[in-house]
Protein backbone atom coordinates (compact mmCIF):
# COMPACT_ATOMS: atom_id res chain seq x y z
CA UNK A 1 0.00 0.00 0.00
CA UNK A 2 1.44 3.25 -1.35
CA UNK A 3 0.34 6.62 0.25
CA UNK A 4 1.99 9.63 1.70
CA UNK A 5 -1.07 9.94 4.02
CA UNK A 6 -0.18 7.61 7.09
CA UNK A 7 -4.07 7.42 7.68
CA UNK A 8 -4.87 6.58 4.02
CA UNK A 9 -2.55 3.88 4.73
CA UNK A 10 -3.99 2.46 7.72
CA UNK A 11 -7.59 2.55 6.32
CA UNK A 12 -6.58 0.34 3.26
CA UNK A 13 -4.33 -1.83 4.96
CA UNK A 14 -8.08 -2.09 8.01
CA UNK A 15 -9.99 -3.22 4.52
CA UNK A 16 -7.70 -5.91 3.55
CA UNK A 17 -7.65 -6.92 7.31
CA UNK A 18 -8.71 -10.79 7.60
CA UNK A 19 -7.42 -12.13 4.42
CA UNK A 20 -4.21 -13.40 5.07
CA UNK A 21 -2.35 -10.58 3.52
CA UNK A 22 1.19 -9.10 4.27
CA UNK A 23 0.91 -5.55 3.69
CA UNK A 24 3.91 -4.01 2.91
CA UNK A 25 4.16 0.14 3.87
CA UNK A 26 5.66 2.54 1.81
CA UNK A 27 4.98 6.34 2.25
CA UNK A 28 6.25 7.98 -1.46
CA UNK A 29 7.15 6.82 -4.91
CA UNK A 30 10.92 6.50 -4.32
CA UNK A 31 10.07 3.68 -1.35
CA UNK A 32 7.42 2.10 -3.29
CA UNK A 33 9.58 1.73 -6.18
CA UNK A 34 12.04 -0.03 -3.54
CA UNK A 35 9.90 -2.10 -1.81
CA UNK A 36 8.37 -3.15 -5.29
CA UNK A 37 12.18 -4.39 -6.06
CA UNK A 38 13.00 -5.63 -2.93
CA UNK A 39 9.50 -7.79 -1.85
CA UNK A 40 8.04 -8.31 -5.19
CA UNK A 41 4.42 -8.09 -3.94
CA UNK A 42 1.61 -9.56 -5.74
CA UNK A 43 -1.01 -6.23 -5.91
CA UNK A 44 -0.01 -2.71 -5.47
CA UNK A 45 -2.11 -0.14 -4.22
CA UNK A 46 -0.96 3.01 -5.11
CA UNK A 47 -2.12 6.85 -4.58
CA UNK A 48 -1.71 9.07 -7.67
CA UNK A 49 -0.75 12.35 -5.78
CA UNK A 50 1.84 12.48 -3.78
CA UNK A 51 4.86 14.79 -3.25
CA UNK A 52 7.62 12.99 -4.71
CA UNK A 53 7.00 11.16 -7.34
CA UNK A 54 3.21 10.62 -8.27
CA UNK A 55 1.70 7.07 -9.09
CA UNK A 56 1.47 7.79 -12.93
CA UNK A 57 5.10 8.12 -12.96
CA UNK A 58 5.54 5.36 -10.25
CA UNK A 59 3.52 3.05 -12.47
CA UNK A 60 5.49 3.93 -15.71
CA UNK A 61 8.34 3.07 -13.80
CA UNK A 62 7.39 -0.34 -12.42
CA UNK A 63 5.61 -1.04 -15.54
CA UNK A 64 9.43 -0.35 -17.76
CA UNK A 65 11.27 -2.47 -15.83
CA UNK A 66 10.96 -6.35 -16.39
CA UNK A 67 11.51 -7.38 -12.53
CA UNK A 68 8.41 -5.66 -11.71
CA UNK A 69 6.68 -5.26 -15.30
CA UNK A 70 3.96 -8.12 -14.16
CA UNK A 71 3.01 -6.85 -10.75
CA UNK A 72 -0.58 -5.32 -11.07
CA UNK A 73 -1.28 -1.78 -9.76
CA UNK A 74 -4.58 -0.05 -8.67
CA UNK A 75 -4.53 3.39 -8.80
CA UNK A 76 -6.25 5.27 -5.67
CA UNK A 77 -7.08 8.61 -6.09
CA UNK A 78 -9.30 11.73 -5.16
CA UNK A 79 -9.20 13.09 -9.17
CA UNK A 80 -12.56 12.92 -10.53
CA UNK A 81 -13.01 13.04 -14.41
CA UNK A 82 -12.02 10.16 -17.49
CA UNK A 83 -8.37 11.70 -18.29
CA UNK A 84 -7.32 10.74 -14.71
CA UNK A 85 -8.67 7.02 -15.36
CA UNK A 86 -7.55 7.00 -18.81
CA UNK A 87 -4.39 8.60 -17.71
CA UNK A 88 -3.54 6.05 -15.51
CA UNK A 89 -4.62 3.06 -17.41
CA UNK A 90 -2.03 4.38 -20.17
CA UNK A 91 0.69 4.15 -18.59
CA UNK A 92 0.06 0.73 -17.11
CA UNK A 93 -2.22 0.38 -14.12
CA UNK A 94 -4.56 -2.66 -14.72
CA UNK A 95 -7.40 -0.96 -12.39
CA UNK A 96 -8.28 2.71 -10.65
CA UNK A 97 -10.42 3.45 -7.76
CA UNK A 98 -11.59 6.91 -6.50
CA UNK A 99 -11.32 7.85 -2.94
CA UNK A 100 -12.94 7.36 -0.63
CA UNK A 101 -12.60 3.45 -1.38
CA UNK A 102 -15.27 1.08 -0.42
CA UNK A 103 -14.70 -2.21 1.05
CA UNK A 104 -16.36 -4.19 -1.74
CA UNK A 105 -15.17 -2.17 -4.32
CA UNK A 106 -11.42 -2.83 -3.31
CA UNK A 107 -12.14 -6.46 -3.10
CA UNK A 108 -13.29 -6.75 -6.66
CA UNK A 109 -10.71 -4.54 -8.25
CA UNK A 110 -8.22 -6.40 -6.40
CA UNK A 111 -9.87 -9.94 -7.58
CA UNK A 112 -9.84 -7.79 -11.23
CA UNK A 113 -6.57 -6.79 -11.10
CA UNK A 114 -4.72 -9.94 -10.18
CA UNK A 115 -6.86 -12.23 -12.36
CA UNK A 116 -6.26 -9.99 -15.23
CA UNK A 117 -2.41 -10.27 -14.59
CA UNK A 118 -2.93 -14.25 -14.62
CA UNK A 119 -5.55 -15.12 -17.08
CA UNK A 120 -5.00 -12.87 -20.50
CA UNK A 121 -2.70 -13.41 -22.42
CA UNK A 122 -2.36 -13.83 -26.00
CA UNK A 123 0.37 -13.93 -29.02
CA UNK A 124 2.02 -10.32 -29.81
CA UNK A 125 4.36 -7.94 -29.18
CA UNK A 126 5.65 -7.85 -26.01
CA UNK A 127 4.49 -11.67 -24.93
CA UNK A 128 7.43 -13.43 -24.60
CA UNK A 129 7.30 -13.80 -21.16
CA UNK A 130 3.86 -13.52 -19.04
CA UNK A 131 1.62 -12.72 -21.74
CA UNK A 132 0.54 -9.32 -23.36
CA UNK A 133 -1.44 -7.35 -20.28
CA UNK A 134 -4.55 -5.37 -22.18
CA UNK A 135 -2.75 -2.17 -21.01
CA UNK A 136 0.03 -2.78 -23.48
CA UNK A 137 -2.28 -2.84 -26.47
CA UNK A 138 -3.09 0.89 -26.33
CA UNK A 139 1.02 1.10 -27.68
CA UNK A 140 -0.42 -0.61 -30.50
CA UNK A 141 -3.95 1.58 -31.37
CA UNK A 142 -6.52 -1.07 -29.68
CA UNK A 143 -6.96 1.33 -26.54
CA UNK A 144 -10.54 1.88 -27.42
CA UNK A 145 -11.29 -1.81 -25.98
CA UNK A 146 -9.32 -0.89 -23.08
CA UNK A 147 -11.02 2.17 -22.01
CA UNK A 148 -14.83 0.75 -22.87
CA UNK A 149 -14.65 -2.45 -21.32
CA UNK A 150 -15.05 -2.61 -16.95
CA UNK A 151 -14.21 -6.43 -16.52
CA UNK A 152 -15.89 -8.31 -13.86
CA UNK A 153 -15.58 -12.38 -12.25
CA UNK A 154 -19.24 -12.82 -14.87
CA UNK A 155 -17.72 -11.04 -17.85
CA UNK A 156 -13.80 -11.23 -17.40
CA UNK A 157 -11.12 -10.21 -20.32
CA UNK A 158 -11.34 -13.15 -22.55
CA UNK A 159 -13.78 -11.37 -25.29
CA UNK A 160 -12.03 -8.11 -25.24
CA UNK A 161 -9.08 -10.00 -25.62
CA UNK A 162 -9.88 -12.37 -28.40
CA UNK A 163 -11.43 -9.22 -30.31
CA UNK A 164 -8.07 -7.01 -30.01
CA UNK A 165 -5.90 -10.19 -31.13
CA UNK A 166 -8.42 -10.57 -34.39
CA UNK A 167 -8.36 -6.45 -35.21
CA UNK A 168 -3.96 -6.81 -34.18
CA UNK A 169 -3.91 -9.77 -37.00
CA UNK A 170 -6.85 -8.04 -39.23
CA UNK A 171 -4.17 -4.77 -39.21
CA UNK A 172 -1.34 -6.16 -39.82
CA UNK A 173 -2.29 -8.69 -42.52
CA UNK A 174 -3.45 -5.02 -44.26
CA UNK A 175 -0.85 -2.93 -43.71
CA UNK A 176 1.70 -5.99 -45.27
CA UNK A 177 3.77 -6.47 -42.59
Amino acid sequence: IVDDEPMNVKLLAAQLGGNDYDIIQAFSGKQAIENALAHQPDLILLDVMMPDLDGYVVTQKLKSDPRTSTIPIILITALNGTENKIHGLEVGAEEFLNKPVSKTELMERENNARSANIDNTTSGPGSEKNGWPIMQMHRYGIATIARSYVPTREYPLTAPMKSAEMLLQKRTSSSGC
